[in-house]
């Protein structure tokens, strides 16, 4: 009998810690459902409303983060290049195209926990879209770098990132299933120190 209660509870601590851990896995890695992709950019539009999934609310909550509501706007994330590369900042990149029609919209970049990282000095380590010049056809062109750059520049860490790009007042999540919106575009500029 004691054996069988040993056996049991050894099973039950197992499971337990298991459990545990693959909880703990499901809120690093699992985004959530209902995720909205636009080339290699992704938006998850009900993670900012109350229809969202358990895993997005959790990971909202444990991140801190304050969520933007429908109607105020969408946070897209991109973490590769337009080759599928993890978005680095020994390299430099150039953003290129049209962002979606938006009031107002904001860029940056942010580590693994999304959290914004701070330039150093006083680069740009936001954009705004009222700072941003654009060509004719209103498309915007952003270079990504660690180093100081002309023209539109977002100041990125040397080492991995990802990009933050806030749409506000859009009604991009109306449009998503009678149009196809685009995003721009982001290329690696290649050069002899970026692997």
């Amino acid at each position: 009998m004691p054996r069988l209660f040993a056996r049991l509870l050894i099973a039950a601590l197992i499971a337990g810690i298991g459990g545990g851990l693959s909880v703990h896995y499901a809120l690093r890695h699992f985004n959530g459902f209902h995720k909205v992709q636009i080339g290699l950019w992704t938006a998850w539009p009900q993670a900012e409303t109350e229809e969202a999934d358990a895993y997005v609310q959790a990971k909202t909550l444990l991140r801190g983060d304050i969520a933007l509501g429908r109607a105020e706007g969408l946070s897209f994330y991109l973490s590769r290049d337009d080759e599928g590369q993890a978005l680095n900042g020994r390299c430099r990149y150039i953003i290129h195209g049209q962002v979606p029609e938006a009031r107002f919209f904001t860029l940056y970049a942010i580590d693994k926990e999304r959290v914004p990282i701070k330039a150093k000095q006083n680069w740009p380590d936001k954009l705004l879209s009222t700072d941003i010049i654009r060509d004719e056809s209103g498309a915007i062109t952003i270079i990504l770098s660690p180093r100081v750059q002309d023209g539109n520049w977002l100041a990125v860490p040397r080492g991995p990132y990802a990009l933050q790009l806030n749409l506000y007042d859009t009604p991009i999540t109306a449009m998503i299933g009678l149009t196809k919106p685009s995003m721009p575009s982001v290329v690696k500029i290649k050069e002899r120190h970026c692997g």
